[in-house]
């Protein structure tokens, strides 16, 4: 996952390969190891005690689990890659950043605005991206 700051909107049109691209694009810059950061135990399959079925109950502020309807996990049935997003303008520098590893995740986060990304005349500010392992969603089903 990716968050984004939009300076003109509070919309963003980005497709996964473009996501993967400025990923690839900003980790080839430094970033400092910080080792794990502490969290609550909770597991993806769902008839384990702590599944999805259960996260409402595993933390006050997982209530919304329970009768949330846009959240994860989702089901990415039908992927559309946009062709015609215009000229990509990466305007970045090399800067410093803190990977975390918190045993459902790993998460980089960028110590200060290191540039931008332009796509069709909107800057994207990269903040910060992190990856599930495993996936909490689907794509066609499968995990």
């Amino acid at each position: 996952m990716a968050r984004w700051r939009n300076a003109n909107d509070g919309g963003a049109r980005a497709t996964l390969a473009l996501a993967i691209l400025v990923v690839l694009a900003f980790c080839a810059r430094s970033a400092s190891a910080v080792g794990s950061t502490p969290h609550s135990a909770f597991s993806y399959k769902d008839d384990d005690p702590d599944g999805p079925a259960k996260w409402a109950t595993l933390q006050k502020d997982w209530a919304v689990c329970d009768s949330g309807k846009e959240q994860s996990p989702i089901d990415v049935a039908k992927v559309e890659v946009s062709e015609d997003l215009g000229p990509l303008e990466q305007t970045y520098k090399a800067g410093a950043a803190a990977v975390q590893n918190r045993g459902h995740d790993f998460m980089l986060n960028w110590k200060e605005a290191n540039g931008k990304l332009t796509i069709d005349g909107k800057d994207y500010t990269l903040l910060q991206v992190h990856w599930h392992a495993p996936s909490e969603h689907t794509v066609n089903g499968t995990r």
